[in-house]
């Protein structure tokens, strides 16, 4: 009977240190994961309120070892909400995903005031 009892707690114990293990792993840096992060991040420029403004921006970056974007080439028509992206993508840190080595992501950013 004590041998069954130091078998379960053990068992429990690999389990659950098997768990936390997992836990901490990042997950990858898809393209899925990249757009639900920057949907929550970026914002609608204040500026570009104030004025009406409205645009879209098309951009291609990547991330860097430290999860941060370095951002490949820039395309608008609206140099003041490009502006204004540019600055909140370089505040984005993805801290919890891991990047794909080399891999250059796409994503176009369009305001528009309803």
């Amino acid at each position: 009977m004590k041998l069954f009892r130091v078998l379960t707690l053990a068992l429990v114990f690999t389990t659950v240190c098997s768990f936390s293990v997992l836990a901490m792993k990042p997950e990858l840096a898809t393209p899925k994961n990249i757009h639900k992060v920057l949907k929550e991040s970026i914002k609608y420029p204040e500026l570009a309120i104030r004025h009406g403004c409205c645009g879209s921006v098309d951009v291609t970056f990547m991330l860097n070892d430290k999860g941060t974007i370095e951002i490949k080439s820039m395309s608008t028509d609206n140099e003041e909400i490009a502006e204004s992206v540019k600055k909140q993508l370089k505040d984005i840190t993805f801290t919890d995903l891991k990047p794909v080595y080399n891999q250059q992501y796409k994503i176009r950013i369009t305001f528009k005031l309803v």
